[in-house]
């Protein structure tokens, strides 16, 4: 059962005629059109009111990067090989020779870790990641693990950066989130809130309140994380099984995507497989809406926008704007992003709405 959600009321600005002398002369200015904002502000809290429940927070790389400059992946990457003797500064030979492909970074990265520990590197490992059994890329988990635990903010006070910010995505007080990152961040933002990671996403009950599940594995289990070609092509035989498992929230609840980039392949690959299902006639996905930062928007940004998956042949949508919406605000500060209504992969390939916000 779903938790009604409070939402606040409308902001109305109201334009008042001047004060005329003869006030029987006085005429009403006619209203303003809405702005960008304002016509997703209403469209957001409809849906919520629609749905009469919390939402579902799908969330990427880009949060913990905007909240305490956390490393990207290929950031990550470069950061482990430095710390081997050695290979200080030679990341971009390998970034060259992969053609920045951070998967394949990642995989040869792992031989070349993996040769390390057995070597010289011996003593700054586990004993037990020596064990028989053991997936040779045991080792660089365990470095990309132990740096991302380093820099993750172990409490709320420590998000010095935007933190009225981190407080209003807090306040949200969502009914589970999904995420792709390895770090625990979220756990710390929405406090109580609970890790589900590997085998255990399939299994669990997307009835209960208060998970975080993070779908490419997480820092409290450094086996579980995707990070090599061997790990994705792994996930892509559970992917089908995890979106089924994900259906429930996405046919039930409000959906807001952050943190990610338009077209990132971990927000396209599930809206695909979720999309068939709950799409409506035109391929869209009403309820979903992806929240990107963007700096300056355009004068007049267009309503419509479609990026394509060009190995499948599908297209998404997208709106932008620039802050939180009021439905979802737990406090008033605003916040700066940008809202977008993604579509789902129509085989049609039909554009669907997109609209913007300066």
């Amino acid at each position: 059962m779903c938790a009604r959600i409070k939402l606040q009321t409308p902001c109305v600005h109201l334009h008042h005629p001047k004060k005329l002398k003869d006030r029987s002369l006085t005429e009403a200015k006619p209203a303003a059109a809405p702005s960008y904002s304002q016509r997703m502000d209403a469209k957001i809290r409809d849906v919520l009111l629609e749905f009469e429940c919390q939402p579902i927070l799908f969330m990427g790389s880009g949060i913990p990067k905007r909240y305490f400059e956390a490393p990207s992946w290929l950031e990550l990457l470069r950061i482990v090989l430095d710390e081997m003797p050695g290979h200080h500064g030679k990341f971009e030979y390998y970034y060259q020779k992969h053609s920045g492909d951070p998967i394949a970074i990642g995989s040869e990265l792992s031989d070349l870790v993996f040769e390390w520990a057995w070597g010289a590197g011996k003593a700054s490992f586990p004993e037990a990641l020596f064990e028989a059994g053991m997936s040779k890329d045991c080792f660089l988990k365990s470095l990309v693990c132990e740096h991302l635990s380093k820099v993750t903010p172990g409490k709320r006070e420590d998000f010095r950066t935007l933190p009225k910010e981190v407080d209003a995505l807090s306040d949200i007080r969502p009914h589970a989130i999904i995420t792709t990152n390895y770090d625990h961040s979220l756990e710390v933002i929405f406090e109580g809130y609970v890790p589900v990671t590997g085998q255990t996403i399939i299994r669990y009950n997307t009835n209960s309140f208060g998970e975080i599940f993070h779908i490419h594995g997480d820092v409290s289990e450094p086996s579980s994380i995707v990070l090599t070609r061997e790990d994705y092509e792994e996930w892509k035989d559970k992917k089908k099984y995890i979106s089924a498992k994900l259906l429930t929230y996405f046919a039930e609840h409000p959906v807001f995507i952050f943190g990610y980039g338009l077209g990132d392949p971990n927000v396209k690959e599930i809206l695909r497989d979720i999309g068939e299902l709950v799409a409506d006639d035109t391929g869209l996905i009403d309820n979903v809406y992806q929240v990107i930062w963007v700096e300056d928007l355009p004068k007049n940004p267009p309503e419509q926008a479609v990026f394509f998956s060009r190995w499948q042949g599908v297209s998404h949508q997208c709106g932008i704007r620039t802050e939180l919406p009021m439905g979802l605000r737990g406090t008033k500060e605003p916040v700066s992003f940008d809202i977008c209504q993604p579509e789902a992969s129509s085989r049609s390939g039909r554009k669907n709405n997109e609209a913007y916000s300066s």
